[in-house]
């Protein structure tokens, strides 16, 4: 596989809202950082509502099993993560395994927060 730049679909804020409402938005991030328990970048904790939570950590990248099997079920993926860098890393390990390349909101929740959104906390939004 040959990774070439520009070819990643994003998505900005008004374009990530409307995915969780159609699609899944997938959080990336910790489960811990999702439900709105621990955040160390942001002013703000929580996640998108409407957002599923599907880490994607460091030991699960080179695993093209894992990966398939955490998201080949998930309908028409779209990515989030804290700050857009662990959501492209993701959709490219997505890609590699053989799925879709997934939309990647590429400002995630650093501008989720910023923009003063609504933020949902806990398990479910």
């Amino acid at each position: 596989m040959t990774v070439r730049p520009g070819g990643l679909p994003v998505l900005d804020a008004d374009g990530a809202a409307a995915w969780a409402a159609d699609h899944s938005l997938v959080d990336v991030r910790s489960p811990e950082r999702y439900r709105g328990e621990f955040e160390p970048v942001d002013p703000v904790a929580g996640h998108v509502p409407g957002a599923v939570n599907l880490f994607l950590g460091e030991d699960d990248l080179g695993d093209v099993d894992r990966i398939r099997a955490r998201y080949e079920s998930v309908p028409e993926p779209a990515f989030y993560c804290g700050s857009g860098v662990g959501a492209a890393r993701s959709a490219l390990a997505v890609t590699a395994a053989g799925l879709p390349t997934p939309p990647v909101y590429i400002g995630s929740w650093s501008d989720w927060a910023a923009r003063g959104r609504e933020i949902a906390r806990g398990e479910e939004s």
